[in-house]
């Protein structure tokens, strides 16, 4: 019972912060938007070592893993340290245009105080939630098309095309999504994601 009661609490804590800072529309915003990122910087790098191994020249697969990662790595840290700030320094200045109105249009009281603290409390949430969604999500993005390369048995050229089948489905899933949150139809989300990811690959092909 007591563990129920303690669900229940933090539901209706959560709720509250929804309402007071709208973190849930925001995590979904950021989570897709940087998962996207995760996919297409990764495709990339996939797409230029396999043109590589086209050419001829030597190629293994802890060639295209271990840099993959660490991009995967290095957009994850940018995005948590980037996120946090920028959210920390909105909200900040969110809070402060809250306590002028209240100022002014509320008497000093001890309510209000504890309205401040709660308020200071929800959009503390939120910032660290965007910031750990904005860096958790491109490096996941990254680690879903990666996932071919942790295999050791396949071979390179199975291990890319999986990769490049992996990434196409990504893309063609979250158009799906959004296209579910819109309501609308699959194919105005999934079709320009795909040719994003299309031309990802033609302009790698040409830079390489």
């Amino acid at each position: 019972m007591k563990i129920d009661k303690k669900i229940n609490r933090l539901r209706e804590r959560l709720s509250l912060y929804d309402e007071m800072t709208n973190y849930m529309e925001i995590a979904r915003r950021y989570f897709v938007m940087n998962f996207f990122d995760g996919v297409l910087t990764v495709l990339g790098v996939l797409i230029g070592y396999f043109v590589v191994m086209l050419q001829g020249l030597p190629v293994v697969f802890l060639d295209v893993l271990i840099p993959s990662l660490s991009v995967s790595v290095a957009i994850g840290i940018s995005g948590i340290t980037g996120g946090y700030l920028t959210e920390r320094a909105e909200r900040k200045a969110e809070i402060i245009n809250i306590e002028k109105n209240m100022s002014i249009n509320r008497d000093k009281s001890k309510s209000k105080k504890s309205e401040k603290t709660l308020l200071e409390k929800a959009e503390s949430f939120a910032t660290n939630l965007a910031s750990a969604i904005n860096g958790f999500a491109p490096f996941l993005g990254g680690i879903v098309i990666l996932l071919p390369f942790l295999f050791e048995s396949l071979s390179l050229v199975t291990m890319f095309i999986i990769s490049f089948v992996i990434s196409v489905l990504t893309l063609y899933l979250l158009g799906l999504y959004l296209a579910k949150i819109a309501k609308d139809n699959i194919w105005k989300y999934s079709l320009p994601l795909i040719v994003a990811g299309l031309l990802t690959v033609v302009f790698t092909i040409i830079f390489t």
